[in-house]
């Protein structure tokens, strides 16, 4: 992926995602709302970093996001503990290997994300619609008349 001709990358590291943390009053305001997925966040979500959500909220509002470096990254295919491993270099020390230059966020407006992690939560989904349920019927189909 990395070394596919992409126009830009973005990439929400680990350090910044640490930032950010669900936590137990942020579920039950959550909770609070009948929408679907905020009953599933109340039900299901426990406290832990919101690694995903920090990345799908800077995309959909960037302003959430205060500060970024410009570097050279990698990832490493050697065999052995490093494989997989994230290799950043400064532009004054890329190695020129084919190495992307990759906008890095590394700060965020955490009230910011926070609002809108919890209002994307607890609102409708713009154009969705769910029609009414239907009671299932069950039983053997001679007895359903």
């Amino acid at each position: 992926v990395l070394h596919a001709d992409w126009p830009s990358i973005v990439d929400t590291p680990v350090d910044i995602s640490v930032q950010t943390r669900m936590t137990k009053e942020m579920i039950a305001r959550i909770g609070q709302s009948k929408k679907p997925v905020a009953r599933y966040i109340a039900r299901y979500a426990k406290p832990a970093y919101m690694w995903d959500e920090l990345a799908a909220i800077s995309w959909l509002d960037p302003a959430v996001i205060t500060r970024t470096e410009k570097l050279y990254l990698d990832v490493s295919t050697d065999p052995g503990e490093s494989y997989g491993d994230t290799l950043v270099w400064s532009p004054e020390q890329n190695p020129a290997l084919g190495e992307r230059l990759v906008t890095i966020n590394t700060d965020l407006d955490k009230p910011r994300f926070y609002n809108d992690f919890i209002r994307l939560m607890t609102t409708p989904t713009p154009g969705a619609h769910f029609p009414a349920r239907k009671k299932a019927i069950v039983g053997p189909s001679h007895l359903r008349r």
